[in-house]
């Protein structure tokens, strides 16, 4: 419902959009009501699920239904990222196909317990899924026959790197899983040592996370708004930066205040007795 209205409203400020864009919150949403089922599972066989679905699903890559035919609303939705038409003539854009993160919430939920016993224990399991995630990654990107687009050979090494890094965010590929998740689990053990002041400062985000994903998205569009009002489009219909470099530094801008009103909002839920404050 969220990602109807609150969300959608937030990109295009538009009541009745021509286009619903399917994303973020969306995904989340049905991979929780995925999840709602998988709990049922015992802890090993949630694991083997999760892991079947992170690194087997690329398998169906070849498997495309063209608009009009029957299954393409479903195919698009589970796996292949595409547009579903409306009743009103309208459009929605499965911009997030569901399929691989019903996985990663599989296994996500599955390494909660870790995080209620023992520090040691936990940093050690932390290490190795992300060590071992990531040496698979660089295991399947040399073998270079699955898990993403292959990689080659170009003209520089850095854009050699950046072949080898160019990996495929929708719906997320085996490789880009194994990469980021990778990654974020030795970022969970670095942070199990980080001084308390700075997981403190995290943690101000991680207390009101959906809040935070709403107030940047109207926050940006804004300041786009803004920024269209003094200086005018400068990049098709919208108000472009000259590099990702300028990407950062407004996330890093626009996070100072999003984070104090986290801060706020944060407080806001300790004290409320709703039940449903907790979600937010």
């Amino acid at each position: 419902v969220l990602e109807l209205t609150v969300v959608n409203f937030a990109w295009t400020f538009s009541i009745t959009p021509e286009l619903i864009y399917l994303q973020v919150i969306w995904a989340i949403g049905l991979s929780m009501i995925a999840l709602a089922a998988l709990v049922h599972l015992p802890r090993a066989v949630l694991i083997g699920v999760g892991l079947v679905i992170v690194l087997g699903h690329n398998l169906l890559d070849p498997i495309s239904v063209a608009a009009g035919q029957p299954g393409h609303a479903i195919w698009a939705v589970l796996h292949d990222r595409g547009f579903i038409d409306l009743p009103w003539s309208g459009q929605a854009r499965t911009s997030y196909p569901l399929l691989p993160w019903i996985g990663v919430a599989a296994l996500g939920y599955a390494i909660g317990p870790w995080f209620a016993g023992e520090q040691g224990t936990r940093l050690k399991r932390l290490v190795l899924t992300g060590v071992g995630a990531l040496a698979l990654f660089v295991v399947l990107r040399a073998i270079n026959v699955y898990g993403d687009a292959p990689w080659a050979v170009q003209a520089t090494p850095i854009q050699t790197v950046m072949s080898v890094l160019n990996l495929t965010k929708y719906p997320p590929s085996a490789d880009f899983l194994m990469l980021t998740l990778g990654v974020g689990a030795l970022i969970l053990a670095a942070l199990e040592k980080a001084p308390d002041r700075l997981v403190g400062v995290l943690a101000v985000f991680g207390g009101a996370p959906l809040f935070f994903y709403l107030i940047h998205l109207y926050g940006l569009h804004l300041l786009n708004l803004a920024a269209l009002i003094l200086f005018g489009a400068n990049q098709g219909e919208g108000f472009g930066v000259p590099g990702v470099g300028w990407v950062w530094l407004l996330a890093g801008l626009v996070a100072v205040p999003c984070w104090f009103a986290c801060r706020w909002f944060g407080g806001v839920k300790r004290r409320s007795s709703q039940w449903w404050m907790k979600y937010l």
